[in-house]
């Protein structure tokens, strides 16, 4: 979904097209999360789990990204994140982008049953 998105947003002139579809995929990888049950979160042998699902999208995040995409998509996954009770003390961050990182991590720690 994000193969050819940099070319039609430069032809359109649409420099905001990526960040939009990223925030669009992850909204939608949140509400999978939210529909599949929590014990089986974790990878089988046909899907990944739900922590790597969201992480791969995550990196396909650009160093030039605009400001507010990491905002969206912290903001986006500490909501998730704290409706499945994963957030149980404070996240200490130096930056947006680490703390949507750290926040992934908790999906990939409740699946291993850790936390």
């Amino acid at each position: 979904m994000l193969g050819k998105v940099a070319e039609y947003a430069e032809v359109a002139g649409h420099p905001l097209v990526r960040a939009k579809r990223i925030i669009g995929i992850l909204f939608a990888k949140l509400v999978i999360v939210a529909i599949t049950p929590k014990p089986i979160w974790a990878s089988s042998d046909d899907h990944p789990s739900v922590g790597d699902r969201i992480r791969e999208l995550i990196m396909e995040i650009d160093d030039d990204a605009p400001p507010g995409l990491w905002g969206v998509c912290a903001g986006l996954l500490a909501v998730f994140a704290r409706h499945y009770g994963l957030i149980t003390e404070p996240i200490e961050f130096g930056s947006i982008r680490e703390l949507a990182l750290s926040l992934v991590k908790l999906f990939d720690e409740s699946e291993s049953g850790s936390s």
